[in-house]
């Protein structure tokens, strides 16, 4: 099988599966980036590609292949050492699925038995990234399996802890109009879910916003900076209050956290950029201008994350377990702040690929 017919089907599937012609898809199409490619279509799409080259798709590969051009060069490698791909995915994908079926009530059982061991103690402030990816089983439903998530991580902080995950959205930069507490996340199912859920406030920002419950919940959002990660923003709050960090079925790609490392140290390759658009609040609706830290794309950088995270790991500031098919990661965000920093101050590039 020629490379240039492993790329045509790749694209042809992932178009397909986002409701968009080929030529409109572009070469960096990432998850949670790409209009229409979140966490639910990313299952799609796995399901999609293993019917198309005959293969199953292993968990932690899953968590891989979250571009398509990650997706192209997996399936090319596939093509020419056929024969290395895993056959197990740990749960059935899409209903129809003759594979076992994840049992949800033992998954949640098992998640609050490790989270205690991971280091997710009564009182923290935890900021989640997730992936629900393969626990969208085709019984359980996603309002279902985003109840129970919530339910066991609150019950894990307790009354005196804090959840907060990342509900950024695009409709500011895209010209539209935000309503800081109604307009949807753009940062995946479970997202949104808890975007939504009683109780829960939104900070200010518009493009990188956080929702949050808990006792902590109303400093975040009192929490008054510019740009989304300087001086003074909600996850600066978040590092002072000594905050956790847990990936959920997510890898080092996804953490913000690094980006407020990048201000805070006022890394060259990038810049302030203003942002203004229209936002709808309690007062109603009002002009308000933002700032956001950007790429400056002249220095030809790409961020390197996850081969920075594996530096952080070798170091011992993050514990890793599976439960199920699941990944967790956790670290304390104060440990990895100053590890990070020292590395900016040896080599100011050591966060992105030059």
């Amino acid at each position: 099988m020629s490379q240039g017919s492993v790329e045509s089907r790749v694209r042809k599937v992932v178009a397909c599966t986002l409701g968009r012609a080929e030529d409109e898809l572009p070469r960096d199409a990432k998850i949670k980036q790409t209009e229409g490619w979140d966490s639910l279509t990313h299952v799609q799409l796995m399901v999609a590609l293993e019917k198309e080259f005959g293969v199953d798709i292993d968990g932690e590969t899953i968590l891989e292949l979250t571009s398509l051009e990650r997706m192209i060069r997996h399936f090319q490698k596939a093509s020419s050492e056929k024969g290395t791909l895993s056959t197990s995915l740990p749960v059935a994908a899409t209903a129809g699925d003759s594979r076992t079926t994840l049992d949800l009530s033992q998954f949640v059982e098992s998640l609050g038995a490790r989270l205690p061991e991971l280091g997710i103690q009564p009182g923290d402030l935890l900021l989640l990234h997730s992936f629900l990816g393969s626990l969208l089983a085709d019984r359980h439903s996603v309002d279902t399996v985003c109840e129970k998530l919530v339910e066991v991580l609150l019950e894990a902080l307790g009354p005196h802890g804090t959840l907060v995950l990342p509900t950024f959205t695009n409709v500011f930069t895209r010209g539209g109009v935000l309503d800081r507490d109604h307009t949807p996340s753009d940062m995946g199912i479970l997202t949104e879910y808890f975007r939504a859920f009683p109780g829960v406030r939104h900070t200010r920002h518009p493009c990188h916003r956080f929702s949050a419950l808990g006792p902590h919940a109303d400093e975040l959002v009192d929490s008054d900076c510019p740009s989304a990660f300087g001086p003074g923003s909600p996850i600066h709050v978040m590092h002072r209050l000594g905050g956790k960090i847990l990936f959920f079925s997510v890898d080092w790609e996804t953490s913000t956290f690094l980006h407020y490392v990048e201000e805070q140290f006022e890394v060259p390759y990038r810049y302030y950029k203003d942002l203004s658009g229209t936002v709808i609040g309690p007062e109603g609706p009002r002009q308000e201008t933002w700032q956001e830290y950007a790429g400056d794309l002249g220095h030809g950088c790409e961020e390197s994350f996850n081969a920075f995270g594996r530096r952080v790991e070798a170091a011992g500031l993050c514990e890793s377990e599976w439960v199920g098919p699941v990944r967790l990661k956790t670290f304390r965000m104060d440990k990895v702040f100053e590890f990070t920093y020292s590395a900016l101050e040896e080599n100011v590039k050591c966060l992105i690929g030059t």
